[in-house]
């Protein structure tokens, strides 16, 4: 991150960053100033919770986009051993890190960082119909130029013709789109998230996309409860 720091902003531009985070630590007593009024030692707290993040075994990013407001924010999750660590920046001034006694909570620190408010139940989480990869690799797409081989697709993996073109009306006019991805290294070390979950939400209704059992596209549910908790549990953290 530094290195990339250096490259790509003004020296001024990273000690303006570095201040801000600061100070967000600071006054989280995550830094601590010595009686000198001059060095900067580390909370015990942040100590573990940065050795977590630093080096983490498995972790999840997640993502909120709001359409219409055009904002986004992001969270991960990181977990080293037995040990888990959820960690949030807003707007590069507000940082926060949280300790999770364990992976039970996954969901709930889940939907914390996505700001998510699940409003189906769980009578409405069964699969509806699938889509290939490729169709949601490209959300943009999906309801563009290609929205005819998208209904076709719809169609063909269970859905009416009636819930394909309302499913495809909430997409591209969605107020906001979620996504959760496991975070892993390729053979060359290459980080890349091709495992995950898509919420996307409409005022009228959440649709929740997710890995079917192939591997090769996604399954299309309405968002319920009990599914979003066994699907993120499913991401093995």
């Amino acid at each position: 991150m530094l290195g990339i720091a250096y490259e790509e902003l003004t020296p001024k531009e990273v000690e303006n960053i570095f201040v801000t985070a600061s100070h967000s630590l600071l006054v989280r007593d995550l830094l601590l100033m010595a009686g000198d009024g001059e060095k900067l030692g580390i909370a015990s707290t942040l100590k573990e919770a940065l050795d977590v993040t630093g080096a983490p075994e498995s972790t999840l990013f997640f993502q909120r986009v709001d359409t219409g407001l055009q904002t986004s924010y992001t969270g991960h999750l990181h977990r080293k051993g037995s040990s888990y660590v959820s960690y949030q920046s807003l707007d590069g001034i507000v940082h926060t890190f949280k300790d999770m006694e364990s992976r039970e909570g996954l969901a709930e620190e889940g939907m914390s960082l996505l700001g998510l408010r699940i409003k189906g139940d769980a009578e409405n989480g069964g699969p509806l119909a699938e889509l290939p990869a490729r169709l949601v690799n490209d959300l943009a797409g999906l309801t563009s130029e290609q929205a005819a081989e998208s209904r076709e697709a719809l169609v063909s993996g269970g859905f009416t013709t009636e819930l394909a073109d309302r499913f495809l009306e909430d997409a591209q006019h969605a107020a906001s789109i979620y996504s959760v991805m496991k975070l892993e290294e390729g053979e060359t070390h290459e980080l890349r998230a091709d495992r995950g979950l898509i919420v996307i939400e409409s005022e009228q209704t959440q649709w929740l996309l997710y890995p079917n059992g192939q591997g090769n596209g996604f399954t299309v549910s309405k968002l319920s409860d009990a599914l979003f908790r066994a699907q993120i549990q499913g991401l093995d953290l």
